[in-house]
């Protein structure tokens, strides 16, 4: 038996699907493209967020860029956070909009890299620098938080989703 990957298992389901309802070799037919299951959505959503091993900083972004909304624990607070990253020449950049109440505050990231699933960049928060580290999993993007540098003290934690 062949074990398939999530991106081979999402097209491998839209064929099937595409061939039961159309048969082989007339394509896509519009009524799938415009509203898949449940399941084949979230197969086909989740294969857009994976990357091919080895890519390359350029390839990277389209699984990253974007606006991610969620929260952030940062020792005894926790705080909405928006963030955004763009690709520029390349490189990985954006920012961070930190809310607390009715005052927020948007921080360039720095030092953003993204490898294998994981994301990490460094902000400015509340006067302090932390280093934020996370995986992705899907549209979900969980991690900690660090003093200073990945390997200062963990101070909180993280929780994004990705919405645009």
């Amino acid at each position: 038996m062949v074990e398939l990957s999530a991106r081979g298992r999402a097209l491998l389901d839209l064929y099937t699907e595409a061939v039961r309802r159309s048969g082989t070799g007339n394509g896509v037919p519009y009524s799938l493209a415009a509203a898949p299951g449940a399941n084949l959505a979230k197969n086909l959503r989740e294969m857009a967020l994976l990357l091919p091993s080895g890519t390359t900083a350029a390839r990277a972004s389209t699984a990253v860029e974007g606006l991610w909304v969620g929260t952030l624990r940062d020792g005894d607070v926790t705080r909405s956070v928006q963030v955004q990253i763009q690709s520029e020449a390349g490189r990985l950049g954006g920012t961070m909009t930190v809310s607390k109440g009715g005052l927020s505050m948007r921080e360039p990231l720095s030092q953003v890299g993204y490898e294998r699933g994981a994301l990490s960049f460094t902000v400015h928060v509340g006067g302090e620098e932390r280093y934020f580290s996370g995986a992705l999993q899907g549209d979900q993007l969980t991690g900690s938080v660090h003093a200073r540098s990945a390997s200062g003290a963990t101070v909180g934690e993280f929780s994004l989703r990705f919405t645009d």
